[in-house]
């Protein structure tokens, strides 16, 4: 999910997503503060380059021009494997609610739907924008994202939110729970 505008950072995750849930964190475009003269036939190249087949821009600010900017680019130059999306981010849920939502699924926990594999430091050493995207997933912390929302800088985790649930499709099933171990076997 490409999350981006205002003073905050366009945040674009790619990954690569294979049968078995696990999500392959191949690519990361992530640049604060820049025109859409700049982003934009970066965003195109990221997605001409990567053969990506979905992309989802947050819809609020300005994301739904943007996104049919990037689409009709793209379509010049003869990509129409994309299929271009808007979403809103949702206003009953805030940031820091959406971002713990999927925390299971951006930390790779084996019970989840979906996990995202992240690469090794060393593997992607001479990349400033995905290393500076991984710090601020890394340094994410609740409590200071309850009390400093100035200063916390989440939109690289907020975008993986925004991919694991707005392009992944993944609900949250708060109050269900499930066991393969029945109330018999544990003499209840």
């Amino acid at each position: 999910m490409l999350h981006g505008g205002g003073d905050d950072y366009l945040s674009m995750p790619i990954v690569d997503e294979y049968e078995n849930g696990d999500c392959y964190l191949i690519d990361w475009y992530f640049i604060n503060k820049k025109d859409k003269t700049i982003t934009q036939p970066a965003v195109i190249s990221k997605i001409i380059s990567h053969h990506i087949t979905r992309a989802c821009f947050e819809a609020n600010n300005g994301g739904d021009e943007y996104k049919d900017a990037v689409k009709q680019r793209a379509e010049e130059q003869n990509y129409k494997d994309c299929y271009f999306d808007t979403k809103k981010a949702p206003t009953t849920k805030s940031k820091t609610d959406r971002i713990l939502a999927r925390q299971a699924e951006i930390r790779g926990s084996r019970a989840a739907k979906y996990r995202l594999v992240i690469p090794t430091r060393e593997s992607i050493k001479g990349d400033k924008m995905f290393n500076d995207a991984l710090n601020q997933v890394f340094k994410f912390n609740q409590n200071t994202a309850k009390n400093v929302r100035k200063s916390q800088h989440d939109d690289a985790p907020d975008s993986l939110s925004g991919l694991f649930t707005e392009v992944l499709g993944v609900t949250t099933n708060i109050g269900r729970a499930s066991s393969t171990i029945s109330r018999n076997m544990l003499g209840i």
